[in-house]
């Protein structure tokens, strides 16, 4: 039975884990949507389309303005992820190193 806080988490890990799941799921909901918002015109007006397009996210240089919108709450989220990953491998550092100085 869970009775508190487990002893083997820190409270930082405890915080850094939802938030580090919340913001890979939003990132990848919003990439597996944004290739819908690629503006035809901007594509004829690019000159080499391949060199522009190599990953899974279109560049922001062929998205209309939804799509661009959509690019930076894709970053931001990809941000938050990241930060929340820090904080968990911060966590756990702190947490080895308590252990073995006390």
């Amino acid at each position: 039975m869970f009775h508190g806080i487990p002893t083997d988490m820190s409270y930082l890990e405890l915080v850094a884990l939802p938030i580090l799941v919340a913001g890979f799921v939003v990132a990848f909901s919003i990439q597996s949507r944004l290739h819908k918002y690629v503006s035809r015109e901007k594509v004829v007006a690019a000159k080499d389309v391949t060199r522009l397009w190599r990953g899974a996210v279109p560049p922001k240089e062929v998205l209309d303005d939804r799509g661009l919108n959509l690019y930076r709450l894709f970053r931001l989220a990809m941000a938050v992820c990241f930060a929340a990953l820090l904080a968990f491998v911060a966590g756990g550092i702190a947490d080895v190193a308590s252990r073995v100085s006390g």
